[in-house]
């Protein structure tokens, strides 16, 4: 079965509906509650200490010295994410659910991919793409 999805106008209009201000507001929250302490770049980068909680959600999530393939390595990134985002929703308070997924989304991302050593081989056996 093929679908059709059609974009108007008014379609383009719907989403998260936030001034820059608001969602730099609702940023910071995030990363006070992420971070002990954070540094912010000219560039819009920022580097910082993970609070031990944080590292102990992403710990959880880290399969180590296993190989997993393309759709294991999304799904724990996914449900790591998912794990972060209640874990915030329940300590800090006025910060948009959508915005805080997709921060969350994005910093487990980075994470995963700073904190820890992620490669990509190839199976002997298959050629399928792995992570290790």
């Amino acid at each position: 079965m093929n679908y059709i999805i059609i974009v108007s106008n008014d379609t383009k209009r719907i989403g998260v509906k936030m001034t820059d201000k608001q969602i730099q507001r609702q940023s910071l929250k995030i990363k006070n509650a992420i971070f002990n302490d954070f540094k912010e770049h000219e560039d819009g980068t920022y580097q910082g200490v993970i609070k031990d909680k944080i590292l102990a959600i992403l710990d959880k999530y880290i399969p180590l010295d296993k190989v997993i393939d393309d759709t294991e390595f999304l799904t724990i990134i996914n449900k790591c994410s998912q794990d972060l985002v209640l874990y915030l929703s329940e300590n800090i308070n006025g910060v948009d659910n959508r915005l805080m997924k997709l921060y969350c989304y994005d910093f487990v991302n980075q994470s995963f991919s700073s904190i820890y050593t992620i490669k990509l081989i190839n199976a002997e056996d298959n050629n399928d793409s792995m992570y290790i």
